[in-house]
């Protein structure tokens, strides 16, 4: 059984040790193999029959392979025409690695792809603050089949905001299911997702009495510290319901005469409707509503709303 420390860096260069010898990078055995004219940042090793790794570099997506003999390791260009955005944005989830190029979203499992994104491909690098893109990582959330990169946007100088692709929903529904959400006022800097721990931890890049704070994310609704527990503002808004689908779109207005809420909820919420007359027209802001956490009478079971919007 033979076992290799492998280094790499700015040179373009991979190095490795004598084997068994991880201390040893100068004797018989060790070498080192020019793969590529631009930084490598990252590896991550690749299952396999053979010990085998991916390797980015700035340009490049390259695969090495245990070849044994003089010749070592083998090195192949997967492609030459990717990107990546920083360093910490990869993150393996179930044998395939995705990560963050510099203009889109990429994956492996045997085969360099796109990870489409019509929802917030824009939104996401359109806004980013490149000067600190290499601050952006990535984190799971195995539970809920979530990917969250996290970036500075809006000239931003730490990670806040994150778009979140969903693997287990873009399996389910068949196409790429993709949102987003702000991160909380104090920023990210680093995450552990759930794996040795139960709940993934985020790291916050602000001191605060000499030290930095770590925080346990999706457990509970309030932000709590020491004897401090703050509310968390929780939101979300639906995509426009409207008419204009299918081969035979219809242009008509829509109506909408109630709401049945069905949530686990903590505490009372709210709802509104907001709509407009057309793609190009202003948004008109409907009544805020609220329906409590627990029924008690037939008339909080559902939610009165009269309003129209095309």
């Amino acid at each position: 059984l033979q076992s290799y420390a492998i280094a790499y860096g700015s040179n373009g260069l991979v190095c490795w040790c004598v084997s068994n010898t991880p201390a040893d990078w100068a004797a018989a055995g060790s070498g080192a193999a020019r793969v590529t004219e631009q930084k490598i940042v990252k590896g991550l090793p690749l299952r396999g029959t053979v010990a085998s790794a991916l390797l980015w570099s700035l340009n490049a997506l390259l695969r090495m392979d245990f070849a044994s003999g003089t010749a070592v390791w083998n090195f192949t260009t997967l492609s030459s025409e990717s990107s990546i955005l920083s360093p910490n944005t990869v993150i393996e989830y179930d044998g395939t690695y995705y990560w963050a190029g510099v203009d889109r979203f990429l994956s492996y499992n045997g085969i360099l792809q796109e990870v489409p994104n019509d929802l917030n491909l824009n939104f996401f690098f359109d806004n980013m603050n490149y000067t600190y893109r290499g601050k952006a990582f990535a984190f799971k959330v195995p539970r809920y089949g979530e990917i969250w990169f996290c970036a500075p946007l809006f000239g931003a100088e730490e990670p806040n905001y994150a778009v979140i692709y969903n693997v287990a929903e873009s399996k389910r529904a068949g196409f790429p299911v993709w949102y987003d959400t702000v991160l909380p006022t104090n920023f990210r800097s680093a995450a552990h997702y759930a794996q040795t721990l139960r709940l993934p931890i985020l790291g916050c890049p602000t001191v605060s009495g000499g030290t930095y704070s770590m925080w346990a994310h999706e457990t509970g609704t309030d932000e709590v510290s020491g004897t401090s527990s703050l509310a968390i503002e929780s939101y979300f808004e639906t995509g426009d319901i409207s008419m204009l689908v299918g081969d035979k779109p219809q242009d008509r207005g829509i109506h909408c005469e109630e709401i049945e809420p069905d949530f686990v909820q903590s505490g009372d919420m709210t709802v509104q409707v907001r709509g407009h007359a057309n793609a190009r027209a202003p948004w008109v802001e409907g009544e805020i509503k609220t329906f409590p956490e627990t029924a008690v009478q037939s008339d909080q079971q559902l939610v009165p709303y009269r309003a129209n919007h095309r």
